[in-house]
Formats: structure tokens, C-alpha cells, sequence
């Protein structure tokens, strides 16, 4: 696990670093019979890696593996006597490790992990990642921990952010990854109350538009503000009642006995309009159950004075204007 100091470091490193086991090492033939052997046991591998590299990162990072992950990574390494070292690219190592993240192969995503983030600190590491190539972004989608302890050992920034401007807690959100929410905000300081720099979108916005139910419950229990306005000026329950989903509507009142007296409900938009008028104009009788369950008022009079019910009645949708009555 990461400590406090090394939860955010720069993108950017400048030290030195001791030497890895080279292409040159693999192929002298004192060193062969240890290889032939195949990496077979931990002792070997770490006799190997002393007699190689004294106290090098290679040894370190297989040391941090578990035994079910030992022999998937030795052969990895042995399969490839360049695999990796400091000749390597950084594009190169960041290849494999985004195809170890892909493959879920925790010891890989370790041994690539402290090859490009803690070897390579004179490389600029922001200049060969992007948008989903970020390997936290790409573990986050994948919605497995275990990726994100395996990442941490090697303590990479997990403050980066996709060409939408969105962070790991962000999709992580938008993909209903509750538990990964709370691995972020317990590990990396995650905020959850982060906001997209142009959309003004909170981590919450985004799970209410996309129907994550999970990690709205996660996001809300964590401190999230269910009344933070986009840049539209729209709160996460008027896009919950936007995008249909009647699921989010309920996530988000329920929990809140005093969701009344906090605005939420009856909270309206630029247009005036609160999400009662916003399902009904979607046409959605399942959020507006939700929401006159919860206790939204329906004879709120919005910018053009029309009432929810009005506006029902105004699109010929009946089976929603009897349940405005």
C-alpha cells in the first residue's frame, strides 16, 4: 500500500537509480544455470537477483508478488531477457503493462509498475500516457482492487486525468465501481466532491446520469453533496430524472430523511424547472412515482409558469397526469 508522502507524486521524476538486470546478464553463462532453473522458487529468485543486481528493483518487485502469482511472472521475465531494464522505452513498459492490467496478472502489473514509475524517474512518464493509456485509469474501468494495490507499490499518480478531464474517481463512478470509490478515497485522498474543470461535473453527477446505483450509495456515505451544481446548473437528481433512471432518483432521496429540508427535492434549474417537471418531460412515469413517493411538490410553477402537472397535460401523457391528481 502507498504511504501519506508518496499518495501524489509528480509526473516528472529526476534521481538515480540502482542498475537492473540487463540483456548482458541473462546470457553470461555463470549466471544461465540459475535461469535454466526457471525462477522455480523464490530462493532462486531472489540468489539471482543479488548475485545480478545486488539490491535491484527486479527483486524487489517479485518479492512484493504472492506465491499464486510467482510463476506467470518468472516466465514473463525469462521468456524476455529484456523484460524489463532501462534499455527498454518507456513506451515500451508501458505497453506491457497496460496488457498485464488487461489480463488482470497482479505480479506483472508489479514487476512493469516498478519498472516505469520507479526506475524511470528521468522520464517525463506524462508524455507517453493518455486518456485510458494511464494504467490507473485503465485498472479503475476494470473495477478490480487488487489491480490498484498491485499499481501502488510503485506509488504512480493517481491524480491523472482522461482527454474528458475526468479522474479515476470519476469513472470509477461512472462505471458503478463502489468499491473502487473507496479504495481512492481511503488510499489516493480522493476527493469526492471533484469537479470536472469544464462540466463542473461531480463524481456524483456522473453516477446519477449513468444509472450507478452503487456508487451513489458508496459517494453519499463517503460525504458526497447531492446539492452540487454542474455547469448547467443541474443537480445529480434532476440528471438522474433526465436519463430515466428511476433507480438513482431512489438512491439518491432515500438515504436522506431530510431531502426536503436540504433542497434536493424541490431544488429547480436555470429553467425553474425541479426534477418532477424534468421526468415529466422525459415522459418517465416511473421516476415521477419515485419522486412524488419521496414527496416532490407538484404545483411548483417553473419560469413559464406551468406547473408539473400542467405540462403533463400539455404533452397528452394522461397515465401521468392522473398520478400528478
Amino acid at each position: 500500500m502507498i504511504n501519506s508522502k508518496n499518495r501524489l507524486i509528480p509526473h516528472i521524476y529526476k534521481s538515480t537509480h540502482t542498475r537492473s538486470l540487463t540483456s548482458a546478464d541473462l546470457h553470461t553463462p555463470s549466471r544461465q544455470p540459475h535461469l535454466q532453473a526457471g525462477f522455480a522458487t523464490r530462493s532462486a529468485i531472489a540468489f539471482v537477483a543479488g548475485v545480478a543486481v545486488g539490491v535491484g528493483s527486479l527483486a524487489a518487485a517479485l518479492s512484493m508478488a504472492g506465491p499464486q502469482d510467482i510463476s506467470a511472472t518468472e516466465q514473463s521475465v525469462a521468456a524476455d531477457p529484456k523484460s524489463p531494464t532501462t534499455r527498454e522505452s518507456a513506451e515500451s513498459i508501458l505497453s506491457k503493462l497496460l496488457q498485464a492490467i488487461d489480463r488482470r496478472d497482479y505480479a506483472g502489473v508489479r514487476v512493469f509498475a516498478n519498472s516505469l514509475f520507479d526506475e524511470r524517474r528521468d522520464v517525463d512518464i506524462a508524455a507517453v500516457m493518455g486518456g485510458l493509456s494511464d494504467p490507473v485509469l485503465r485498472s479503475v474501468t476494470q473495477g478490480d482492487v487488487e489491480l490498484l494495490n498491485a499499481l501502488a507499490v510503485a506509488a504512480p499518480v493517481f491524480g491523472a486525468a482522461d482527454e474528458r478531464g475526468r479522474r479515476a474517481i470519476h469513472l470509477a463512478a461512472v462505471n458503478d465501481h463502489a468499491e473502487v470509490i473507496e479504495w481512492l478515497v481511503a488510499e489516493s485522498n480522493a476527493s469526492v466532491n471533484e469537479k470536472i474543470r469544464v462540466t463542473r461535473m461531480t463524481p456524483l453527477h456522473l453516477a446519477a446520469s449513468s444509472g450507478s446505483t452503487d456508487s451513489i450509495a458508496a459517494l453519499l456515505r463517503l460525504g458526497a453533496d447531492p446539492t452540487a451544481r454542474n455547469a448547467s446548473g443541474a443537480t445529480p437528481l434532476m440528471l438522474a430524472a433526465e436519463h430515466g433512471h428511476a433507480g438513482s432518483v431512489r438512491a439518491i432521496l432515500f438515504p436522506w430523511e431530510a431531502a426536503i429540508g436540504m433542497g434536493i427535492l424541490n431544488a429547480t434549474n436555470a429553467h425553474g424547472n425541479t426534477a418532477l417537471h424534468i421526468a415529466v418531460l422525459q415522459d418517465d412515469p416511473e421516476c415521477v412515482s419515485s419522486l412524488l413517493d419521496a414527496g416532490a411538490q407538484s404545483d411548483l410553477a417553473n419560469a413559464d409558469g406551468l406547473t408539473a402537472k400542467q405540462m403533463a397535460m400539455g404533452i397528452g401523457n394522461t397515465a401521468i397526469t392522473t398520478q400528478l391528481r
